[in-house]
């Protein structure tokens, strides 16, 4: 299939003024992946690029915690 799980630990220097990660890294771990995921299917080519990404942000993760993404591709174009 065409999915990915990428993972990251949250450290200290990743986080906001409240001590939870901040949804800009959570926004660019995504991109990066899906971005890694579509390159890895189709090639290593200069014409990918996000047209869109929206995010609901669910509940704040802390310092020390792990965070997955599982990106998939579902259809191409």
């Amino acid at each position: 299939s065409r999915t990915a799980n990428i993972r990251f630990s949250v450290e200290d220097w990743m986080c906001n003024v409240k001590g939870t990660l901040h949804g800009g890294m959570i926004a660019t771990m995504l991109d990066n992946s899906m971005g890694l995921l579509t390159r890895a299917f189709y090639g290593n080519s200069d014409k990918i690029s996000t047209i869109n990404l929206s995010l609901n942000y669910l509940r704040p993760v802390l310092p020390g915690k792990s965070v997955t993404a599982t990106v998939r591709i579902e259809k191409p174009g």
